[in-house]
């Protein structure tokens, strides 16, 4: 009868719902990260904290070291536009640990935190640290991109600005031709 065949049907998708719910919470974070950084963009920060914090606590809940990575270095980026840099650094480093303790020290992710990291420390005026982190960043960088990838490039033109801060120019200019060589590889020959 209909009754029995609604409850055979019913009692399939039920089996099914569990992981459908955690496909659909980190569909649910991508998004809501997503509006964070639209929301961030446009200077509606608040906005922007409580989509990253949504996000956030979906990816802990589901486990997703990546996703929460992620989400601490989007606060990191929001707390340095709201002019919180210690608060910056502190989301900075906590992503970073995120990262090193369940995914590893040398991906993609962290090579772009570190080269923010780096250009937070830059407009501190922390010099040395800038260097080593922009220099962090460019490794990590260059082992995952190569020399020629846009990232790689532009922590090397990071690493040129600090020189020039620092009123090294001669050492600056050595670096630019380098740098040049390598912009215009990447464009190809067109």
């Amino acid at each position: 009868d209909r009754a029995s065949e609604c409850l055979q049907v019913m009692a399939a998708g039920e089996d099914l719902l569990p992981r459908l719910q955690a496909s659909l919470s980190l569909q649910q974070a991508d998004f809501f990260s997503q509006q964070g950084r639209c929301k961030r963009l446009v200077g509606e920060r608040q906005d922007a904290r409580e989509l990253f914090e949504r996000s956030l606590r979906l990816r802990q809940a589901r486990k997703d070291p990546v996703g929460v990575a992620e989400n601490l270095f989007d606060m990191a980026l929001l707390n340095g536009d709201m002019g919180h840099p210690d608060e910056a650094l502190a989301s900075y480093d906590l992503a970073l640990d995120h990262l090193h303790k369940h995914v590893g020290q040398r991906n993609a992710l962290a090579a772009e935190i570190q080269a923010s990291r780096g250009r937070l420390l830059r407009a501190r005026g922390e010099s040395a640290a800038a260097r080593a982190t922009f220099l962090e960043a460019l490794s990590i960088a260059q082992e995952i991109y190569g020399d020629q990838h846009p990232i790689a490039l532009g922590i090397r033109r990071q690493l040129v600005a600090l020189q020039v801060d620092q009123e090294h120019y001669a050492a600056a200019e050595q670096q630019i031709a380098p740098l040049l060589k390598l912009t215009l590889a990447s464009l190809g020959p067109q």
